[in-house]
Order: structure tokens, then sequence, then C-alpha cells
């Protein structure tokens, strides 16, 4: 009864016209109760094991894990899909009018559990399929569509952009890849072109970390990403929001890491097939001709991990204020990347230069600006300072974490995820030095 039930609203919640009256207390509450189990197993196999961890599990738990997803779902379809970098602003009330920004943050956080069941589902539904056995679904339950939109909305928690990273990374982003060359060059019917925009912008969202850990495989073991993206980029079904994020892809294409290995990653469950593009996709798109592809500019080191704080500069001779300025005077960020997201597409910024600009130079700019090297003191209209000031002993440290961070701290990260007790892999969010973050899922009161 709950299953029937939990589908219903999942599919209600997708509708714009229903979801502004789901987008309740009431309806958060009951969802987020749901969303809080996670089953676990007693024991989880090491990595050189064969045996399945989802083996381990009773038929009632993994059926409870399939609620617990569709739960999780319908919060990222009331909560993550309007009013987010890269989406329409919708004339509804936002989220923020009934419950504030932490709030929804907590409703969507995921747990390092739930990632690779939505990943598993995702190699699913593009091949149209279902899943057999307890705690499956047949192939009409859910659709391409409706995982690529969900994933999409997850990420809008830049939390969960850490937690799918490290668990399931690189198999996401060729599933990611291999929706994208589907849409682009098969045409297939199952992902269409707002499918095809939640796949671009949703490894758009990944990239952040594909300068230090593995992003995807190469080309040579047969993922064409540069022409996959650059194919997508050129068809008339692309969209605003998915040119600005392709762009952005290419324009990094030389600085991320395409040297991952998909038998390190979960799910250890999706057939091999399923992660493959086969002889006749990749041949068509390694014919797709890139051209006029510019490399972008390079990444600082100072621009990954390092939080800053931004302060809007007061008007001048009683000027109004930048057009990309924001209503808060005051604003924290976890790195000068995550900054960028209010400068880059769908601000006033990006309209002033015709829409074309690199992230990533953005963010170099604040941290120039941040380590005392802009003459003028500003940039984009702010201030910035680092939140953990300018000596060179920080300076060091930080640079110390990247590096660990570039030499293989993520196979350390993921095996936290196979060795960490029972209580904890349910319960707790995913940081990118490891699990306990101390904040675990909240219930709204």
């Amino acid at each position: 009864m709950q299953d029937a039930a939990l589908y219903i609203v999942m599919n209600l919640a997708l509708t714009p016209v229903t979801r502004l009256y789901l987008r309740n207390e009431h309806v958060a509450r009951k969802l987020s109760v749901i969303a809080r189990y996670s089953s676990s197993p007693n024991s989880i196999p090491a990595p050189s094991q064969s045996t399945n961890i989802n083996e381990h599990k009773t038929k009632q738990e993994k059926q409870k894990d399939l609620q617990c997803l569709k739960a999780r779902m319908t919060l990222a379809y009331l909560f993550g899909s309007e009013h987010n970098f890269g989406q329409a602003r919708s004339s509804t009330p936002s989220y923020h009018d009934a419950f504030g920004l932490e709030t929804k943050q907590e409703l969507l956080l995921i747990k390092g559990s739930e990632a690779p069941l939505l990943v598993e589902l995702l190699a699913n539904t593009l091949h149209s399929r279902g899943k057999v056995g307890p705690g499956g679904y047949n192939g009409s339950t859910f659709n391409a569509k409706k995982a690529l939109y969900a994933i999409r909305c997850l990420l809008t928690n830049s939390l969960n952009v850490k937690t799918f990273f490290v668990t399931c990374g690189v198999k996401l982003n060729v599933l990611l890849l291999k929706a994208l060359a589907l849409h682009s060059i098969q045409e297939v019917p199952n992902v269409d072109l707002e499918a095809a925009e939640d796949a671009c912008f949703s490894i758009y969202l990944l990239y952040n970390h594909g300068f230090m850990g593995a992003f995807l495989s190469s080309e040579e073991e047969g993922y064409p990403f540069k022409n996959i993206i650059h194919c997508y980029a050129q068809k008339k079904t692309c969209t605003a929001a998915g040119k600005h994020a392709a762009m952005q892809l290419l324009l990094r294409h030389a600085y991320l890491q395409f040297d991952g290995n998909l038998d390190d990653d979960e799910p250890k469950n999706i057939v091999k097939s399923d992660l493959e593009l086969g002889d006749a996709l990749c041949s068509a798109a390694l014919e797709m001709e890139v051209f006029g592809n510019t490399v972008g500019a390079e990444p600082m080191d100072d621009i990954f991990g390092r939080p800053l704080t931004r302060r809007r500069l007061a008007p001048i001779g009683g000027k109004m204020p930048t057009p990309w300025d924001s209503n808060v005077s005051v604003a924290s960020f976890n790195s000068a990347l995550d900054s960028v997201q209010e400068l880059s597409f769908g601000s006033g910024l990006h309209e002033k230069s015709g829409g074309f600009i690199d992230d990533i130079e953005i963010a170099n700019n604040i941290a120039k600006t941040a380590n005392g090297k802009n003459d003028d003191g500003e940039a984009y209209g702010f201030e910035w300072s680092w939140q953990d000031g300018n000596g060179a002993i920080n300076e060091k440290d930080v640079r110390k974490k990247l590096n660990d961070f570039r030499s293989g701290k993520m196979d350390a990260f993921k095996g936290l995820l196979r060795n960490v007790s029972t209580r904890e892999r349910p319960t707790e969010p995913i940081t990118i030095f490891g699990i306990n973050c101390g904040c675990n899922s909240v219930v709204v009161e």
C-alpha cells in the first residue's frame, strides 16, 4: 500500500501544477520519515570479494530501500526543481518562503547507501527495463527522464555532489554521457531534450571534483567525451542551460582526469554492457568533428576547498548595484568555484557577456582578489576574503590537502564506505574528507 501511495505522490511531484500544493510541511515531514530509513547489511564485504553487498539484505530491507528511494526522489522533485542554479525561475513561491534554505538542503541530503541505488536505477531505465526480485520494479514504474531529473535536483545540494562523486562518480558520469549520446546521436525517445539537459547539467555540476579525482574513463576505452558533448551542443534541441553546461565542459576538457576505473565504483551489480556505449554509438561519436573548441583557463589551486566570504560593495555616487549583484550583503561559500554559480548561467554577468563566460576564469579572478593580487581590491562588484586568512602556514595547509587529494586519497575515502559500522553508514552523509560531517538527515518539525 505504501509503495502505491509513494508512486502516486512521486508522479504528482513531477507535475509543476500539483507540485506547488505538495510543497508543504505535512508532506515534507511524511516523506522525510520514509527517506531517513536505509538498510545496511550486518557485515560489508571487502572490495576484493565478489559477493554483492545487496545479497546480505533481507527481502523486507530491499523493499524498504525502494520506498526510501521513491521518497527521496519525490523530495528532490519538490525542493530541488525550482529556483536553483541552471533552472528556470518559476513564478510560484520558492521553497524559501515556506521552509528556508537550510531545511530544504536537509530534505535533499542523501546518504552514501542511497546514491548507488539511484545510479542503478538510471542504468536500468536507460535500457528500458525494470529490476527483478525483492525491492524491484517493473519497467513502467520509472523511466530515464524521472531518474535524470531526480539526479539533477539532488545535485543542487553540494554535499550530494561529493557523495555521488565519492561513491559512484565514474559510473554515474558514464551513464550520463551515454544518455547524451543516445539523445544526440541515436535520438532515442526515452531521452528527450529535457532529459538530455538534465544529463548534461548533472555532468557539469559533478565536474568540479574531476580536476583532482577520476572523472571519467578515457576515449581509448570507448568514451569519446569531447565528441559527444560537442555533438549535443550543436543540436537544435540543445537548451540554453544545456548549451552553457556543454561549453563549460568543453573548456575544461584539457584539465579533467580521464583515468577512471569502473571497477572501483559502486554499484557493483550494474552489468558491463550498460556502461558501454557500443561500437556503433562510439564510432558515430568519433565521426563527429569537433571544431571551434578552445581551451579554457587553467584552474588555480586556491579555487578548490578554501572557504571565502563575499561582501557587497556599497554603491558609488548613488548608482544602482551591478546587475549581477545579490540581495545579500554578506555571503559565505565553500570555495571560489562554488561562488561562481551566482555569477554564471542566468546572471547579469552572463547576459552582459553575450552568453559566453568561463566559470574557471571567474573563479580564478575571485581567488586573485582574495589573495590581494587585484589592484581594485574587488571582483564583479564584490569584495572577497579567505575565511582561513592569507598567512603562509594556512596556504601551505591548503596545498597539502589538495596534493593529498590528488595523490590518491580518494581511494581511502571509498574504503570508508566499505568499512564504516552499520550504525554510521545509513545515517551519516559523506563529506569530501570522510563520512561523518556531524549532520544527519533532519525531519521538518
